[in-house]
This record gives structure tokens, C-alpha cells and sequence, in this order.
């Protein structure tokens, strides 16, 4: 069951810390198969609890800043098209 408070926690989880590959992974599956939204609730929190859901380390100590980006390529079509 999906209280306040354990969505809340795992709202902060996932803002601060990058979420693992097979979890990721899994999600995206998950989400291009049509999940509805209390089954994605649902598959967060079992993955929470199992400890695969984001990379946590122990010493909580502020890390440096990490700049992520994901660049988008396309292909330009001529002026005529």
C-alpha cells in the first residue's frame, strides 16, 4: 500500500541519487508495455525495498556535483523536402 510518507521518501530517493541500470531498465519496459500508474507505484516501492531501485552509498557526505547529459542527434533535411 502507497502512503504519504513512502511516496514522499521515494520521491527524495530518486531526486538525489542516480537510479541503478536494471532498474532503469526495468521501468522503461515496464512503461512502454502501457503500466498503469498504481502498478508503477507498486514496482518502485518492491524495488525500493529490495535495495535495487537507486545507488545509495553509505557515507551520505555531500560528493561533488555530477553534470549527466544526453545529447539529441537528427538528421537535417534539405531546403527542397
Amino acid at each position: 500500500m502507497i502512503t504519504q510518507h513512502s511516496s514522499n521518501h521515494n520521491s527524495r530517493v530518486i531526486y538525489h541519487h542516480p537510479l541503478q541500470e536494471a532498474a532503469a531498465d526495468v521501468l522503461r519496459r515496464q512503461l512502454k508495455s502501457g503500466i498503469d500508474d498504481y502498478e508503477l507505484a507498486d514496482l518502485v516501492l518492491a524495488l525500493h525495498e529490495d535495495k535495487r531501485l537507486c545507488i545509495v552509498h553509505d557515507d551520505e557526505r555531500r560528493q561533488e556535483a555530477q553534470i549527466i547529459c544526453s545529447l539529441g542527434l537528427f538528421a537535417l533535411r534539405a531546403q527542397g523536402d
